[in-house]
Order: structure tokens, then C-alpha cells, then sequence
């Protein structure tokens, strides 16, 4: 076996007779030159940025002119009540948000308003509603050259994460309510401009 496999190799490697090939011939295997460069690999697509979610979604029912106020932080009823009639011990029939705008608000009496909102009906305080034209306010004191503007947050302090910003120069944001951050006392605002609510310091706002 061994004496076969030594002629079998002297076969296929010796040059033919007379020729002048130094380099050994493939009779059964296709010879092909080595690869001296990795073919390197696509480079992966970089996926994008997932754009700033909205931090409140308006409803087709939000038509009206006026806006929740002066709902606190951590308010134990998550918002203003919506009674079935202008009693405080009425069943509730539903929660409107503290950054609820486009309320339809109908006929008031003794302090309570008929209001719609969300396509649902009902009675609510009136000291907790204003028309939307009476609470603006513009931005102040953010430099034209802060690429950030002015941060939204998610609570009443600058250690709450940043839920989205706003230009340093705008206007008609919707005053909700101000109170003292529960961390250190300093002023902070809840607003909405356009579809964005959150908490922003007091000093950045004016009338």
C-alpha cells in the first residue's frame, strides 16, 4: 500500500516530459490562487434614534377652550374628578388629567361646571378649570445657543428624568399649576406646548 500511494503521488505532481513547468499540476482538484485579503463584512446598518414619545395623547373630543389647573404633584385623586351632578358626594364618573387641555365646559353654577371631556360628560369644580388664553406663558432665560432648550420633566425637580424639550424661545405654553419641589422648595411649573407636557423650573417662565 505504501509503494502504490508514492507512485500515485509522483504521477500527479511530476511535470510532464520535455516541459518546462517548475510548479505542480491538479489533475482531479481546480487549483486556485490563495487569498491574501479577508473579504471583510458589511458594515450593520446603524439603527435610528426612536423619536421623543409624546407625553399625552389628545382625544378627538378635545375641542374646547379651557384647561385643567392647579392639580399638584402626586394629587392622592390622580386628577380632577368628574361628578355625575354639581355635588362633591355625586358618584365620579371618571379622572381628567392635571395637563388635561381642550375641555368643553357648558353652563356653571355654585362653584361646579358641566364640562366634556374625552367624549365623556359631567360636573367639575370650577376653581380647577381656566380658560387657556388666561394661563400662557413663554419661555425666558434659555440661551439661543442651548441645543437642548428647555427640558421637560417627568416631576417637579431637575433629578427627574427629561421626558422631552422645548425651544428656548417658546411661546403659548399652557400654565397648569406651580408649587415647590418636594425636594428642595425651589419653584417648577407643569406646562403643555403642542402635545408635550412636563415639569419645567419657574424662572424660565413668564407672561
Amino acid at each position: 500500500m505504501r509503494i502504490r500511494a508514492t507512485l500515485l503521488a509522483a504521477l500527479l505532481f511530476a511535470p510532464f516530459p520535455g516541459s518546462a513547468l517548475s510548479a505542480p499540476i491538479c489533475y482531479f482538484l481546480e487549483c486556485a490562487p490563495e487569498l491574501t485579503t479577508p473579504v471583510p463584512f458589511p458594515a450593520p446598518t446603524p439603527t435610528p434614534e426612536p423619536p421623543i414619545k409624546k407625553t399625552r395623547e389628545p382625544s378627538q373630543c378635545e375641542t374646547g377652550d379651557y384647561v385643567v389647573v392647579d392639580v399638584k404633584w402626586a394629587d392622592p385623586d390622580g386628577g380632577l374628578h368628574i361628578r355625575a351632578t354639581p355635588d362633591p358626594a355625586s358618584p365620579v364618573l371618571g379622572v381628567i388629567p392635571g395637563n388635561a387641555v381642550g375641555l368643553d365646559v357648558g353652563i356653571c353654577q355654585g362653584g361646579w361646571c358641566q364640562i366634556k371631556y374625552a367624549c365623556q360628560a359631567g360636573w367639575v369644580n370650577a376653581q380647577y378649570i381656566a380658560l387657556r388664553a388666561n394661563v400662557l406663558r413663554r419661555v425666558v432665560g434659555v440661551s439661543p445657543s442651548d441645543p437642548d432648550g428647555l427640558n421637560l420633566r417627568a416631576g417637579p425637580h431637575f433629578t427627574y428624568p427629561s421626558t422631552a424639550a422645548i425651544p428656548y424661545n417658546a411661546t403659548a405654553l399652557t400654565l397648569h399649576t406651580c408649587q415647590p419641589s418636594p425636594k428642595d422648595q425651589s419653584s417648577w411649573c407643569l406646562v403643555t406646548f403642542d402635545q408635550f407636557s412636563g415639569w419645567v423650573s419657574g424662572r424660565f417662565l413668564s407672561r
